[in-house]
């Protein structure tokens, strides 16, 4: 747990801090705090922001966090509060007394150094590299293809494990999710339940095939599941296929979908990508 923990400290660092001037923001700022707005309230803000920042970003706390996390990697909300705190605080600050343009100067250079040491998504870089900031696994985007090929363009509705699930909503997320955006709400929490039970173990048939009538019932098309989870029949008894598989999970698809997209299973043996069921 606590390896985990300083593994993902080490990754912060790393992609947060890299850069040299972002450090130097955060030096500026309590610098500018401790030498020209140095007061009890003052003291007080940077001490609790200190507080907050050595409670949720320590290796302890890091690695509990990730072990109840489907991603094993620990949201920025944790330990970014105290820095976006300090630095409002000190802008306020510097804006409040003084000529317009002290007030312009300080602005532009605040908005300089802060794009330049971070920067926005409308930018080239993410636009015309072929780059992965999100490091979304190698075999999500695979699964995202190979389920809006089989439907064609169409809207899919998707039931797939938290871990999977997370990610393919970071990768499209114009995806229907049971678990993310455009999810069921209160209706998925059974889900979401059932499929954390079964995370790490085959799912009994009885199961499985009462988690595939619930879902159907609720519109959901596709399923995704880990290979270690999943009897086939239990989910082709009531009109799934298993379309595809990746290196570590079977891709489901409604029968009377894949009708509706006028494909056999005669074609796609012709076409030399069926799939043996069993």
């Amino acid at each position: 747990m606590v390896w985990t923990g300083l593994e993902q400290m080490a990754e912060i660092g790393r992609s947060h801090f890299g850069d040299w001037r972002f450090p130097l923001l955060m030096v500026l700022v309590v610098a500018v705090l401790l030498i020209k707005f140095r007061t009890r309230e003052v003291m007080e803000l940077l001490g609790v922001c200190a507080i907050v920042l050595l409670v949720f970003f320590n290796p302890v706390v890091v690695g509990i966090i990730c072990s109840y996390t489907v991603t094993d990697r620990y949201a920025r909300i944790f330990w970014v509060f105290p820095f976006a705190a300090g630095i409002g605080y000190a802008g306020v600050r510097l804006m409040e007394n003084g000529a317009f343009f002290r007030k312009a100067v300080v602005a532009v250079l605040a908005a300089v150094l802060i794009f330049s040491a971070g920067g926005t998504v409308f930018c080239d870089r993410y636009f015309t590299e072929a780059a992965n900031p999100y490091k979304i696994p190698e075999e999500m985007p695979e699964i995202a293809d190979i389920i809006r090929q089989e439907h064609g363009g169409e809207e899919a509705y998707v039931l797939a494990t938290g871990y999977v699930s997370t990610y393919l909503r970071q990768y499209d997320g114009s995806m229907r999710l049971l678990f993310g955006r455009g999810g069921v709400g209160k209706e998925s929490k059974k889900f979401w339940k059932k499929m954390r039970k079964y995370a790490d173990k085959d799912f009994p048939y009885e199961e499985l095939y009462e988690l595939g009538v619930e879902a159907m019932g609720l519109g959901v098309d596709t399923i995704v599941l880990n290979k270690y989870q999943v009897q086939n029949q239990a989910l082709e008894t009531i009109g799934f296929e298993r379309v595809a598989d990746t290196e570590n999970y079977y891709i489901f698809c409604r029968k009377s979908q894949r009708e509706d997209m006028g494909e056999t299973d005669g074609e796609r043996k012709d076409d030399g990508q069926g799939v043996q069921a069993g």
